[in-house]
């Protein structure tokens, strides 16, 4: 029986110790009973509620991987495209993942694919790009841009996450709306 409380107190201490870390601990006693602990990732918060439900999607929780279909534009200032050449791109899709990056179903073929970001404000997108995408902001305090690391310059190789149904795409100065398509 002592060594019982010898091993219970050893494997509680382990426990308490090893519970400091996010990996699961396990450890035998002597007695062949194996001990576990592993912390939680949704600990209850003051309010009961778990730490998933409490926390608000943070920009960085935007996901952009998926299918997108324009629907609206808007010039910055200076702009490379005419109208004609911009409405070419309504409609236009464009899909990203982890690995490829599609323009209206075939594959860009981007060796190496990598994705940089950086948040914008409303006014330091203003302030680079020299567009004012008035409506579209709709109260949101900051957006994501994104950029492909790539030799070539192509449609929906820089982008900014709004939310999780929009991306607002630039190229050539002009900015288009794109929608999650489902």
């Amino acid at each position: 029986m002592k060594k019982y409380l010898q091993a219970v107190v050893i494997g509680t201490l382990l426990a308490m110790l090893t519970g400091c870390s996010d990996e699961a601990a396990t450890a035998e006693n002597g007695f062949g009973v194996e001990i576990y602990s592993q912390e939680t990732e949704n600990e209850g918060a003051e309010d009961g509620s778990t730490a998933a439900e409490s926390e608000e999607p943070e920009q960085s929780d935007v996901t952009y991987y998926g299918t997108w279909a324009v629907k609206d534009y808007q010039s910055a200032e200076v702009s490379a495209l005419s109208t004609e050449e911009i409405e070419t791109y309504l409609g236009y899709t464009v899909t990203y993942q982890a690995d490829a990056v599609f323009q209206n179903g075939q594959n860009m073929n981007i060796a190496g694919l990598t994705y940089e970001s950086k948040e914008y404000t409303e006014d330091s997108l203003v302030q680079e790009y020299k567009a004012n995408l008035g409506e579209w902001w709709n109260e949101k305090s900051q957006v994501m841009g994104i950029y492909i690391d790539s030799e070539d310059n192509f449609f929906g190789s820089q982008f900014f996450a709004a939310d999780n149904d929009t991306l607002w795409i630039y190229y050539e100065g002009v900015f288009f709306l794109a929608r999650r398509e489902e």
